[in-house]
């Protein structure tokens, strides 16, 4: 997805996984069913968060919800030119990760459809505490 917040036109990795009824279900009535959303981010340090599999998620995916991984600018999915833009310095550029992470949510609700704010949780631990 692209970032509106921050620089304009700043790509941002996101990561979505859910049951493959979900997908197959959205793409035939996605204005017309909303799930359930978690979206986790990070976004410190240049640390990258990493897709992984974990059988904690299980539960939540067997009863249809999304979950989601914000790769927002303050992690470095994307190099260090993308964690310190557009200011070059990271403690002059922290806020892009904030506003990322609203541009994932907004994405998630008013582009793809895929669940609206009353379903959409959110949640970050140790420097993902500052971002939520």
């Amino acid at each position: 997805m692209v970032s509106r917040g921050g620089t304009e036109g700043v790509s941002l990795p996101v990561t979505a996984t859910m049951r493959q009824s979900l997908i197959l279900f959205s793409h035939t009535y996605h204005a017309i069913h909303f799930s359930n959303c978690f979206s986790l981010g990070y976004g410190s340090y240049g640390s990258n968060v990493e897709a992984d599999f974990s059988s904690t998620r299980l539960p939540l995916l067997k009863r249809g919800m999304v979950y989601v991984l914000a790769h927002v600018r303050g992690g470095g999915e994307m190099g260090r030119q993308w964690y310190e833009e557009p200011n070059g310095a990271k403690f002059l550029c922290k806020k892009n990760t904030f506003n990322d992470f609203v541009d994932v949510a907004r994405w998630l609700v008013e582009d793809r459809k895929l669940t609206s704010p009353a379903q959409l949780s959110c949640e970050g631990r140790s420097a993902g505490g500052l971002l939520i």
